[in-house]
């Protein structure tokens, strides 16, 4: 549990870095910018001096690119603070550790994260599965600023009144589900240039229609339109935002290229989302 716990409160520090640092050197393809066409001077560029060649690379760089780049990172960091915070917690391993029965945990469909809540009024944060079971009593080891849990032990009360710790251990289907969907996604994104909007395009005009069905009918039949309990609003609005977010993706890069692999890519991505909220819904699945 210590080991899963902490390898992933880095990895997921490493991944939100990474995709702030790809959005801020990708400001052309972010901001829809065209490119200079030097491809000649660049190509000849080789052989003036090291010195030279510093100078020109450096006065190609736009004030704007670094601007944007400037305001990315710093969003990135300023939503990463609690974490980057904890890492000498981390590290030092000076966990704060709080024992108390668990009266809840929740779980959210589309967020990897249990939610558990103390009799002591804690509330701690475990990726993927946190292994603990309602009503049962845990000494919990968690970090400060994001309440990510990193420890976990159950308390037994044997017949004499001792307790008996057991630290709950690995959670090995949690991590073979992760290894599918992420084998799924690294499927996609190979197949993603051959299946084109051929997937995309066909589950969207069956799924904006049905959404659009079963959020009128539940408004008629209990006066319930812009909330969250009407059943249908939920994929009608993402189907809406996803066929929008494409269509955009579409025309950024067609200004910059003939190559739509990131287009194609999230139209798969939004092909499952789009299935899944469509088989949930008809089925009646939670």
């Amino acid at each position: 549990m210590r080991i899963f716990q902490t390898c992933f409160f880095i990895i997921g520090i490493i991944f939100w870095l990474i995709i702030g640092l790809i959005i801020a050197l990708n400001s052309n393809w972010i901001l829809g910018i065209k490119k200079n066409a030097t491809k000649e001077k660049y190509k000849y560029n080789y052989l003036e001096s090291f010195s030279r060649r510093k100078v020109w690379d450096i006065s190609r760089v736009s004030p704007w690119k670094v601007i944007w780049f400037i305001i990315v990172m710093g969003i990135t960091i300023y939503f990463l603070k609690p974490n980057l915070l904890d890492i000498p917690q981390l590290i030092t391993g000076k966990l704060n550790y709080v024992t108390g029965e668990v009266v809840e945990i929740k779980h959210y469909s589309k967020d990897p994260t249990d939610y558990v809540y103390l009799s002591t009024g804690e509330e701690v944060e475990f990726f993927f599965s946190s292994g603990v079971s309602k009503y049962d009593s845990y000494k919990i080891g968690y970090l400060t600023h994001t309440h990510k849990a990193i420890y976990c032990e159950k308390i037994v009360l044997g017949s004499n009144n001792e307790k008996a710790g057991k630290v709950i251990g690995f959670p090995f289907k949690d991590i073979l589900l992760f290894l599918a969907i992420l084998g799924a996604i690294i499927f996609l994104a190979f197949i993603s240039p051959f299946i084109k909007f051929k997937v995309f395009i066909p589950t969207t005009i069956i799924a904006i229609p049905t959404f659009a069905y079963y959020f009128t009918k539940y408004g008629m039949q209990n006066g319930i339109w812009v909330s969250v309990k009407n059943e249908g609003i939920f994929g009608l609005v993402m189907s809406i935002i996803f066929s929008i977010m494409i269509f955009f993706m579409y025309l950024l890069e067609k200004r910059k290229s003939d190559d739509f692999y990131r287009t194609y890519l999230c139209a798969q991505l939004f092909s499952i989302c789009e299935l899944g909220l469509l088989i949930c819904l008809v089925f009646n699945l939670d």
